[in-house]
């Protein structure tokens, strides 16, 4: 918001007696009100401008037209603009794109800003070359002591326009509403952001944060299941290196970006501390300077961070992708798909509480494991399928599975088990009570 020093605010009128009273008394009572209101705002708060809401029309974008439907915004001298388009007596927000195109074809993008005339102190608001304020007629007012009384009152709306280029035009000031590029044929909406009150849910920050948070709360979990499985060897304390800045940063990360809405000025530094944190993951590589905050390039800001934290995440590599069982009733079934053709195939087999892990491994050593077109082959001849054996805890310290979960190595014969089916895995004796709660597929990656 751009600061409006003491020394610049109208002085305060003196009201007396008498007084004989003009338009200009009240202009300049009004004038002093507003300024005194975005002093105080601005000392507060330094980013308290932006836009709220903004919706284009899409369908016109492509051929080239910028036309704004809806616009909600505070501009950073503080004053207010509601728009929308069918407004009476108020020209519409467009802008043609078609006479830029030639410096978008080679890659170029172009700023589109949403541009009011300044306000100066020895110049009409209203009319002029730059004035401010459009000056419509108004409607019908009533008295709310006599609802006869009926006049028109005349009214001022803020004469913004849009306009191009990375600065405010001459004697505006402006914001930033959107960047645009050429390709395919088409003009296009880049990324970038306006300035914002809020990032709330549906903003595409906002949706790679969700991202980010379930990445790291995967990885907590792997790391979790894979510490305890080594307590006690000199293997924890390396993983517990690992572990450690993910359980610090969840709590936080999740409250942000699972909440209403967050200044972009705080979450910008919050994901920085963050970052700060997830770089402990790779104490070799010092974390890049990241970019001071830009209230008119908010995306351009947090890209950067954004891209750190997912480099440092990308560290903790699973070396086994894991693929959960669709279940119905008793029938365990997953597509096959080529990718996961291997040697071995590894099952992980969650225990239910009234089961013990004895009892589940007879479970699996009954259960019939086939393809779909295996099954009545199978069950004619009276046999289980594919070969599994159980994995003994410590056999592989690649695969750490989460507690109360059993591994099962299962033989990837082709009389069985045939791609681009669903493998099939049931019990036919068995008791709602006494089954798997889930069954996993681990893929070792990179085979």
């Amino acid at each position: 918001m751009a600061v409006t020093t003491s020394s610049l605010i109208a002085p305060q009128i003196q009201w007396h007696e008498g007084m004989l009273l003009s338009p200009h008394h009240f202009q300049q009572s009004d004038l002093r009100h507003h300024q005194v209101l975005i002093h105080h705002m601005s000392l507060v708060n330094n980013y308290h401008w932006g836009v709220r809401d903004f919706k284009l029309d899409l369908i016109v974008l492509p051929d080239g037209l910028v036309r704004v439907t809806e616009l909600e915004a505070v501009m950073p001298d503080g004053l207010i603009i509601s728009y929308h388009m069918n407004q009476a007596d108020v020209p519409s927000l467009e802008f043609d794109l078609k006479p830029h195109k030639k410096d978008l074809i080679n890659g170029g993008e172009l700023t589109i800003q949403l541009a009011l005339p300044q306000r100066h102190e020895h110049a009409s608001p209203i009319v002029g070359e730059f004035a401010r304020y459009w000056s419509v007629e108004g409607h019908d007012v009533k008295d709310d002591t006599a609802p006869d009384n009926v006049i028109k009152i005349p009214r001022l709306f803020p004469r913004v326009h849009l306009a191009c280029g990375d600065t405010a035009p001459p004697r505006t000031t402006s914001i930033p509403l959107m960047k645009v590029r050429y390709q395919n044929e088409a003009f296009v909406q880049t990324k970038s952001q306006p300035p914002l009150f809020l990032i709330e849910e549906g903003n595409p920050i906002h949706r790679e944060c969700l991202e980010l948070v379930k990445i790291i709360r995967e990885k907590a979990s792997y790391l979790s299941d894979r510490w305890q499985s080594q307590a006690g060897t000199p293997l924890a304390g390396e993983t517990a290196a690992l572990l450690r800045p993910l359980v610090t940063v969840l709590p936080l990360f999740e409250s942000l970006v699972h909440g209403k809405g967050n200044a972009p000025y705080l979450l910008y530094t919050q994901m920085c501390l963050i970052a700060g944190y997830l770089s402990n993951l790779r104490l070799e590589q010092l974390p890049p300077v990241m970019p001071v905050y830009n209230h008119k390039d908010i995306y351009g800001c947090f890209e950067p961070v954004l891209e750190h934290m997912h480099m440092m995440l990308g560290t903790i590599e699973k070396s086994y992708a894991s693929f959960l069982f669709n279940q119905r009733d008793r029938l365990f079934s997953l597509r096959m798909h080529p990718a996961y053709k291997t040697d071995k195939l590894y099952l992980g087999i969650r225990i239910p509480k009234d089961m013990t892990e004895l009892q589940l491994g007879d479970w699996i050593s009954d259960a019939i494991i086939a393809s779909d077109d295996a099954i009545d082959s199978v069950r004619d001849k009276r046999i289980t399928g594919a070969r599994r054996s159980l994995i003994r805890e410590g056999d592989m310290y690649q695969l750490i599975p989460s507690r109360g979960v059993i591994l099962v190595e299962l033989e990837n014969d082709p009389a069985y088990i045939h791609f681009e089916q669903n493998i099939n895995i049931f019990n036919p004796a068995d008791h709602p009570d006494r089954r798997p709660t889930e069954i996993i597929l681990y893929v070792k990656k990179g085979s």
